[in-house]
């Protein structure tokens, strides 16, 4: 966080509350008017309720804020523009990235540096909700008694390194991440944020990952109605996954799980929130006895 002394225009500044939000991974901002060096964006996110939100534009703002108590400017860099989003969005987690977490000062909740820095605003609770109470300040020029937090993102400065840093040969995260393949771990590796440094770029031959790819099931090189009893009901039944679909629908659902029954053509379509959730209990369901081929 940097100071910077900035003149201000201070007409036309009604309060409005933002949402400090840690679900969301963006600042978002539903009047296009407030954004400073705005710039065409188009993108889109999905909103808890698995509704698209529609995004046009991005920039950056400034914002009159009280800090302990005391008023002060905060500029937030990357906020985006979505005429349908409800509330103004600060993100909690762009946030902490930076270096920004809740904490107390002086008896009062507040956003402050992790080090025990400068407070960037203050915080209350409305409803179980975190909010923060602030003005849109239109910037003109030099210098005035106005202090600016410039909270910078991402985009303009490098990953912040992880404090907690665990090093290692490439060999040792492969095991430890489940036999994950080389490639991911030295891709994992390359961002600063992961927390992981390699010592050693040597590609051992593991000998786990060989057995499981030469292990086979011995399966019937026949296929006939003899080998797959497709002259019956419940004989031979295909199933298919099908999803994630986007949007939900309204019981959260988003995978549709397929049984056809070959000798019938019978089929049935289950709907679920995840891809295990109910698979052994709906693939019984629909064969009625629970056996046969699938």
């Amino acid at each position: 966080m940097a100071d910077i002394t900035l003149a201000v225009n201070e007409g036309n500044m009604n309060e409005t509350t933002w949402i400090l939000d840690s679900g969301s991974s963006r600042h978002l901002v539903n009047d296009a008017s407030w954004l400073e060096d705005a710039e065409a964006h188009v993108d889109s996110c999905v909103q808890p309720n698995g509704d698209p939100l529609n995004i046009s534009m991005k920039g950056t703002i400034t914002l009159r804020v009280k800090a302990c108590g005391k008023e002060q400017t905060v500029r937030l860099v990357d906020v985006y523009y979505a005429a349908n989003v409800v509330h103004n969005i600060i993100s909690y987690s762009k946030m902490d990235r930076k270096g920004y977490v809740l904490a107390e000062r002086g008896g009062r909740r507040v956003l402050a540096a992790q080090d025990g820095g400068r407070v960037a605003f203050d915080v209350d609770l409305q409803r179980t909700v975190l909010v923060v109470h602030a003005s849109d300040v239109k910037i003109r020029a030099a210098p005035s008694q106005v202090i600016m937090a410039v909270l910078d993102s991402e985009a303009t400065e490098p990953a912040e390194k992880s404090n907690n840093v665990q090093r290692g040969t490439l060999e040792h995260f492969h095991k430890r991440l489940v036999h994950l393949n080389y490639d991911f771990v030295e891709k994992l590796a390359r961002d600063p944020s992961s927390g992981i440094e390699l010592t050693d770029h040597r590609r051992v031959n593991c000998l786990t990952c060989a057995q499981g790819k030469q292990a086979r099931n011995n399966r019937s090189k026949k296929d006939t109605g003899e080998h797959s009893p497709i002259d019956r009901v419940g004989g031979v039944i295909c199933s298919d996954l099908k999803g994630p679909m986007t949007p939900r629908d309204r019981l959260n659902n988003r995978y549709m799980i397929e049984f056809v029954d070959h000798y019938s053509n019978y089929c049935r379509v289950f709907l679920t929130c995840t891809k295990d959730v109910y698979a052994t209990a709906v693939y019984t369901k629909a064969t009625g006895t629970g056996c046969g081929a699938v």
